[in-house]
């Protein structure tokens, strides 16, 4: 973890989180619940992320994620964070990029889990 690298990823996920109400990433499968609150589970996606990486290794860990639409928006993020954003996916930038990845996409999940202590998480 680079504490400098996570610092300026904070920013960044601030204006991703925020740009997801806008697109149509609400509802169900979406980042936010509604206008006012994030989705519960994509709060817990995050926080159980980086102990899947840990346990499991990088490549199965986004796997994991990569294959079910709820979840699937964690990865998107994380992209989104690091910088990734033309036609490639988190799993095709993890297994060409795996050595450098696995600290970007760790300082990413980080930022993304500060920044969302800024906003309401429902409540179930």
């Amino acid at each position: 973890m680079s504490k400098k690298q996570v610092e300026s990823y904070i920013p960044i996920a601030l204006n991703v989180i925020k740009e997801c109400k806008e697109c149509d990433k609400v509802g169900d499968k979406g980042l936010w619940k509604n206008d006012t609150e994030i989705r519960k589970e994509v709060s817990g996606y995050l926080a159980s992320y980086g102990p899947a990486i840990i346990q499991s290794g990088l490549i199965p860990a986004v796997v994991f994620y990569e294959g079910k639409d709820e979840k699937k928006i964690v990865n998107d993020l994380i992209l989104e964070v690091i910088g990734k954003t033309d036609d490639e996916d988190l799993l095709e930038y993890t297994c060409n990029n795996e050595e450098e990845s696995k600290e970007k996409i760790m300082d990413a999940i980080i930022a993304l889990k500060l920044a969302l202590r800024t906003f309401k998480i429902e409540e179930k």
